[in-house]
């Protein structure tokens, strides 16, 4: 069965020959296999009672912050996302158990937050598993490969 991006492609072909559409069909793909991709990591993340932006937020703090914790700015600024996407992600977390938020001493406006031991726990249980999932995943293609498309997508963000 044809893949639906070559579909696409066949079809625009047919109807404007002379249209180059290589642009959107290339977005059309990265759309796709990202949803794709979104849904499978959920389906894996589900089973821990997490998703993709929960796990997210897991690993940046795991990874990044200091005891004390991060300010929301800086935590939204470490994982590339907005504040108020930030501030979303963390309220859906705080009844997990896995985060706690307390005033910043130096800054009596500010938040940090910062993971419990249940969540350094949670985090050491799964990242193991994702990294072996995601291996998994990838599994088809090259280190170089993915260090080539790892490189595209990154530039693209830098110019988006």
């Amino acid at each position: 069965m044809e893949h639906p991006v070559h579909q696409i492609e066949a079809q625009w072909k047919a109807k404007h020959p002379e249209l180059d559409v290589q642009e959107m069909l290339t977005l059309i793909a990265l759309h796709r296999a990202s949803q794709v991709m979104f849904k499978k990591h959920d389906q894996f993340l589900e089973p821990f009672g997490l998703n993709h932006a929960a796990l997210d937020v897991l690993l940046s703090l795991y990874r990044s912050a200091p005891p004390e914790g991060l300010t929301l700015a800086k935590l939204a600024s470490v994982m590339a996302v907005t504040p108020p996407a930030m501030t979303a992600r963390i309220d859906k977390l705080l009844d997990s158990r896995w985060i706690e938020k307390t005033m910043d001493p130096e800054d009596r406006r500010a938040f940090k937050v910062r993971l419990t031991a249940e969540g350094e726990a949670l985090v050491q249980q799964v990242l193991p598993l994702h990294i072996a999932d995601k291996k998994q995943v990838f599994s088809g293609f090259s280190a170089e490969e993915l260090g080539t498309l790892r490189s595209l997508l990154t530039r693209l963000m830098g110019e988006v």
